[in-house]
């Protein structure tokens, strides 16, 4: 089993991938997969691992380099493809205990994500849940069209190779429409993440 693993950390954030890619290794499907890693960042010496591809991205700040994130993942779509599953963790993820195949998808579906925690603040409660309202971006959805009530976090995703790159595709072109329109969504690529799960339910 081939995993490529995206991450991407600029600036201040590059302090956080040694510590990320070692508990990765020795706590994500140890023993179990192949993993690599493609790291977009400015400091092109913060690996020299050999399952470690750095790809040099300049730091664009924030929201950018969280909003564009699957743009810049579709730069390196072909070599993406010839892995069996792909998986995005957040610059300040760590793995604190052993995971195993419970992450891959499972049945007939082809995509996973994380649900927001539900006692985590400010979201006790799906009225306070921030989906987009904006009508004219690309990640709206209307008060109570999404039920059950379900909000993912932005900072894990992944899944079979094609089907998420088929998904990153399409976020990639709602955020890109949205911005140069002028729109960035309430939480940016989380959003459009949300609106994108709701239609697929």
């Amino acid at each position: 089993m081939k995993i490529a693993i995206l991450y991407i950390c600029t600036g201040k954030y590059n302090q956080f991938f040694n510590d990320f890619y070692s508990s990765c290794e020795s706590k994500f499907l140890k023993g179990r997969a192949d993993k690599e890693y493609f790291v977009f960042t400015d400091d092109l010496s913060i690996s020299n691992q050999k399952n470690v591809h750095l790809i040099e991205r300049q730091c664009m700040g924030f929201p950018l380099d969280s909003l564009l994130r699957f743009e810049i993942f579709m730069t390196i779509k072909d070599k993406l493809l010839k892995f069996d599953y792909i998986f995005f963790f957040n610059s300040n993820a760590l793995f604190v205990d052993s995971v195993g195949i419970e992450l891959l998808p499972s049945n007939s579906e082809k995509l996973v994500g994380a649900e927001w925690p539900g006692k985590r603040k400010p979201f006790k409660h799906p009225m306070f849940y921030p989906y987009e309202r904006n009508k004219n971006s690309a990640a709206y959805i209307a008060p109570y069209e999404k039920q059950p009530y379900l909000y993912y976090m932005g900072g894990l995703n992944g899944g079979e190779a094609k089907a998420y790159l088929n998904m990153i595709s399409t976020l990639a072109q709602n955020i890109r429409r949205d911005y140069d329109a002028g729109i960035i969504a309430r939480v940016h690529d989380e959003s459009h993440i949300n609106r994108d799960i709701q239609l697929m339910a």
